[in-house]
């Protein structure tokens, strides 16, 4: 996309092939400076966003009230490394398969272990019973709901009854 700003050495943004213009509306028709527009458009051109890829953005925070500082948070944690996406919290139950049924288990506490590049979920005070996170769901032993953990179990026993 063709850039529509320029940058001057004191930081300020200028652009605009109408210099005649003193304001311009926005979207609602209320008054914007043009210097005020400038700046925006140069934030905008900033980022990097197509405008396909702000309209995604836009349309995933709708109807969220987010802090803009909890965003920035996130992102900055996302690109340290530092955001882990679990698939439950802790307290929550879990099933798994073993030994041809299912078991239930609840979640005490997760731990983020870098030597496996993998999050731990622990199920007793010991921290000796556990699973590692990547193991959650349809692929794995572990399952948010009893129906897929013996969904599975049958997946993997066709002939067995179901206890």
């Amino acid at each position: 996309m063709k850039r529509l700003t320029i940058s001057r050495t004191s930081d300020v943004p200028a652009y605009i092939p109408n210099e005649e213009a003193v304001y311009l509306h926005d979207e609602f028709g209320a008054k914007c400076w043009q210097g005020e527009a400038v700046e925006i458009l140069a934030e905008y051109e900033d980022s990097g966003l197509t405008p396909e890829g702000a309209n995604n953005i836009a349309n995933l925070l709708r109807g969220h009230d987010f802090p803009t500082a909890a965003l920035e948070f996130l992102i900055d944690a996302e690109q340290e490394d530092r955001l882990i996406i679990l698939p439950c919290k802790a307290g929550d139950t879990v099933y798994y398969s073993h030994a041809g049924k299912v078991i239930e288990k609840t979640i005490l506490c997760f731990i983020k272990y870098t030597h496996i590049d993998d999050t731990v979920a622990f199920f007793d005070k010991e921290l000796t019973e556990s699973c590692e996170v990547s193991n959650f769901g349809k692929y794995g032993y572990v399952y948010l709901t009893r129906q897929e953990a013996e969904a599975a179990l049958l997946r993997r026993v066709p002939n067995q009854q179901r206890y």
